[in-house]
């Protein structure tokens, strides 16, 4: 008998002796369980996983980034986002290159543009073709098929490494009458970590900031949709570049600030600066004190 079936029929004895005994054999059955979900000590805890095989790490090249994340992991999701034409796209093709030239195998999901014009954008960045994998052609992209793509990815070429770009385009059979597209939005980054655990990947999803002011660093209160996300997802990077003013004109310059604003692993937080030159990004300073010297927030 489960414990929840021997709870009912101790709800419906009337007789305080019969009561007092069905509650003991309810507290020897809970005494014995050992499920995996079993209740334990701190200490068994921590000596449980301090045994287990050490999880496969990720590493970018870039110092400060892999110092921060202490690595990347699979059965992970990564939401990047950041302010239109501020580059969290271009960042997140130079993470895939880097993680191909580490031997890893990224595949693309590209909602916003064709998978052969996303190839083009980045040779134009190296000279290169690009080293990732990707649908001939994308069908409706609904979670359905997101996670169809993951699972022919990995069981054809071993991918580990999933990019989707964006979650804005991501339809949604499930929604119900009356649902926001907060509620909406949330969902599907929920769904997306799942497959992440499920399927044993990594997966970076992009999606957009509210409008909000170009000239200080976004923070999460700006995810367009709602920053539940960020509750849905093991770490949040933003994307920021910054304003050159002009007389006439605003520029947007080359220096490009990678905000690490929730990390669910190791907790660590913090702002990288980066230089973007020739197609690629090249990571500045060596520590966040200087990291963060001259960020305006």
């Amino acid at each position: 008998m489960k414990w929840t079936e021997l709870k009912k029929e101790i709800e419906k004895i009337k007789n305080k002796e019969e009561r007092e005994m069905a509650l003991e054999r309810l507290n020897e059955m809970m005494k014995q369980y050992e499920g995996d979900d079993q209740v334990v000590s701190s200490e068994e805890l921590y000596e449980i996983h301090q045994n287990l095989p050490q999880k496969e790490k990720f590493y970018t090249g870039f110092e400060q980034l892999d110092g921060i994340m202490e690595g990347f992991e699979l059965n992970e999701s990564i939401f990047l986002s950041g302010l239109t034409k501020h580059g969290k796209t271009t960042f997140a093709m130079e993470l895939s290159e880097r993680f191909s030239e580490r031997g890893l195998k990224p595949l693309w999901l590209s909602f916003e543009e064709r998978p052969i014009d996303l190839i083009r954008k980045f040779k134009e960045r190296t000279g290169e073709i690009p080293k990732f994998f990707t649908p001939k052609k994308n069908e409706v992209p609904n979670l359905e098929w997101v996670e169809a793509k993951i699972l022919e990815a990995k069981a054809k070429y071993d991918a580990k490494v999933v990019f989707i770009d964006h979650i804005g385009f991501i339809s949604d059979w499930e929604r119900q009458g009356g649902e926001s597209e907060a509620q909406r939005l949330e969902r599907i980054a929920r769904a997306i970590h799942r497959f992440a655990v499920s399927w044993d990947v990594l997966i970076f999803f992009l999606g957009h900031l509210r409008k909000t002011k170009t000239d200080q660093m976004p923070d999460l209160e700006d995810i367009k949709g709602s920053s539940a996300i960020a509750q849905e997802s093991d770490a949040v990077f933003i994307v920021w570049r910054r304003n050159q003013k002009r007389v006439d004109a605003v520029d947007i310059s080359n220096e490009t600030t990678l905000s690490i604003q929730a990390n669910r692993r190791s907790g660590k937080t913090g702002n990288i600066k980066f230089i973007y030159d020739e197609g690629r990004f090249e990571e500045v300073g060596t520590n966040n004190e200087e990291v963060l010297s001259d960020i305006e927030f």
